[in-house]
């Protein structure tokens, strides 16, 4: 093997012996007067990859390293040039299919799945994500947006004063809750409070299903089964049947009630799909029901098709709803909390829009005319750039397979990486690796100041995703558009930039993302701006007075930004995805609203 860094670890931070001692332990360690740097301590703690970022590469002497632990050897890179090798060659370099067991709670997907059987999930599947469903996800956004902002007493037509966001977290989670259940799954939900208004919809109603033999409604055991994610995951399916206790029960009533919901949902839709004459569906689970593929052996196809059975419909309809609803809800709510803090960047936005939609209703928006042009424009920069500094998934996992060592390279240096090794790439240690990013090209009137990369990759900036002003885009279309790269005058390098992976498994659903975000963006910010309002609570009409300067009520506003900047970059945690967790600290977190464009006080 050649001459890697490494860090030594006494003990494996995954084994439950040290998940029950850390907390105690590790103050201790820290006290030690210890010969060594403290990265194997910052190792050992809870999230490291979210809390050191790219600053575990500079300690450790690299951008791949060994970890040494008990229980053998792994490696961790967020080298662009190796994840790039890695993810070009997934037969020598698969995922660890036993990590990912876990999600597998209602059949084999094609998250669980390697080799063959993964093959034929993704050659099923991808059909599914087609420009028919990418226009169902248009309108069903356009839908929900305005449902949501109906829901908080907001209109696109009426001149309203200003709404505080109370709950804008739980709200983001909602929005592509509603928008999934449409696009994947085919039945239409409504927003809580929404006055609903009729609908040619042709999806079914989750608050009209049967709920025959059920004890919850399906909206409801949707909600409560995506709350109750983690507890599910720790417990598996066996302990969650048997335990008594209050909160287990209540999780596992909404596993077997959603389960029940799908179950008879896809036997249904089955027998739907058998008659002549049937109406066209293009929600993906209608539409992966009908697909199949041809069953190849020895390179040829042998006349048979294989479609999925019912149990890995299930298991893919669910992690197409878990994946779906917890990033572009997580993203949501990190784009509406960096808007609020980088005023500038809001006004580009709402400027860009200004352009791209002019004055037409919301009605006449359109998905060939317009969605081109907000990809490519400052919504789609947005959406990028949330990507980056809050990827979804902070880390993928890979391996060698027994008996099976590889060689890589490395700045024109071999890496020998020995067989059945675990190896993590870092999204974020890459997405703030200036070794990767240096070449890239920014925009002369970036917000961040300064010339040094390094700390501006830890900064959000839609600017260093906007396309040169000689790029048309006009001349592209929603078909044409590559949308696993954003839409910049100068990508960065493959390997750099992994919210949606790379390689034969990037995620299936990124259009899908993109519509919902770029649309959801625009229908909120063409209309209203969001602001970040001090706390403890200011007389606005004393500062409209002059009776405070503007030095003063700029100082105010600022003290109010690096106090919420600190409160979301503190309070990150990683279980399924990057999320932020208030706790029982939201009170004191600055107050977050939206007012009528032309009426902001605080941008």
């Amino acid at each position: 093997m050649s001459k890697l860094p490494y860090v030594v670890l006494p003990f494996n931070p995954q084994s439950l012996a040290w998940i029950l001692i850390s907390k105690l332990l590790l103050p201790v360690l820290r006290r030690l007067p210890l010969p060594c740097d403290d990265l194997w301590l910052d190792l050992l703690d809870e999230n490291p990859d979210w809390r050191l970022q790219y600053s575990m590469y500079q300690q450790a002497g690299g951008d791949t390293f060994l970890i040494i632990k008990p229980n053998g050897i792994s490696i961790q890179t967020c080298s662009a040039e190796i994840i790039t090798q890695i993810t070009s060659h997934g037969s020598r370099f698969p995922k660890p299919t036993k990590e990912s067991k876990v999600v597998e709670l209602y059949g084999p997907n094609i998250i669980t799945t390697e080799g063959a059987q993964w093959r034929t999930h993704r050659k099923i599947m991808a059909p599914s994500f087609s420009e028919d469903n990418n226009r169902l996800v248009w309108d069903e956004t356009l839908y929900q947006a305005r449902a949501m902002m109906g829901g908080w007493g907001l209109s696109d037509t009426e001149e309203s004063a200003t709404l505080t966001l109370k709950e804008l977290q739980e709200d983001t989670m909602l929005l592509p809750l509603n928008i999934i259940s449409r696009a994947v799954l085919g039945i239409k939900l409504e927003w809580p409070k929404h006055n609903k208004k009729s609908s040619n919809d042709r999806g079914s109603r989750g608050d009209k299903m049967n709920m025959e033999g059920h004890s919850l409604t399906f909206q409801d055991a949707l909600s409560i089964l995506l709350e109750n994610l983690p507890l599910i995951f720790l417990l598996g399916k066996f302990l969650l049947k048997q335990l008594p206790f209050k909160a287990v029960r209540h999780a596992y009533t909404a596993f077997s009630e959603w389960q029940g919901y799908m179950q008879g949902m896809i036997l249904s839709k089955r027998e739907q799909l058998d008659r002549q004459n049937a109406p066209k569906q293009a929600d993906i689970l209608s539409l992966m029901l009908k697909s199949h593929t041809d069953v190849e052996e020895g390179g040829e196809s042998k006349g048979r098709t294989i479609s999925l059975t019912n149990e890995e419909i299930l298991g893919n309809t669910f992690i197409m709803t878990l994946a779906g609803h917890e990033t572009t809800g997580d993203a949501l709510f990190f784009a509406m909390v960096e808007l609020a803090m980088n005023p500038q960047s809001q006004r580009e936005l709402q400027q860009n829009l200004d352009d791209i939609l002019g004055d037409r209703p919301l009605d006449e928006w359109n998905y060939d005319l317009d969605l081109p042009k907000l990809l490519a424009g400052v919504p789609g920069a947005v959406f990028s750039e949330i990507l980056r500094v809050y990827p979804p998934v902070i880390q993928i996992p890979k391996r060698t397979l027994p008996g099976s060592p590889q060689t890589l390279l490395e700045n024109n240096q071999q890496i020998t990486i020995p067989p059945d090794v675990h190896i993590k790439l870092s999204v974020i240690g890459a997405h703030r690796n200036p070794n990767s990013w240096a070449s890239w090209t920014w925009r002369a009137n970036s917000h961040v100041s300064g010339s040094d990369s390094e700390k501006d990759l830890g900064e959000f900036d839609p600017c260093r995703w906007l396309a040169a002003p000689n790029e048309n885009p006009d001349q592209v279309s929603p078909s044409t558009i590559d949308s696993s790269r954003p839409q910049a005058s100068s990508s960065p390098k493959p390997g750099a930039y992994l919210p949606f992976s790379e390689g034969s498994r990037s995620c299936l659903g990124r259009r899908f993302a993109q519509v919902e975000m770029v649309l959801t963006l625009a229908v909120i910010f063409k209309y209203w701006t969001i602001e970040l309002v001090p706390e403890p609570p200011v007389d606005e009409e004393k500062l409209a007075k002059n009776a405070v300067s503007t030095a003063e009520k700029g100082s105010t506003w600022l003290k109010a930004r690096e106090k919420l900047k600190k409160e979301i970059r503190d309070n990150l945690s990683y279980i399924l995805t990057l999320k932020y967790n208030a706790g029982e600290k939201k009170q004191n977190v600055p107050t977050i609203r939206l007012t009528r464009r032309g009426k902001e006080y605080w941008t």
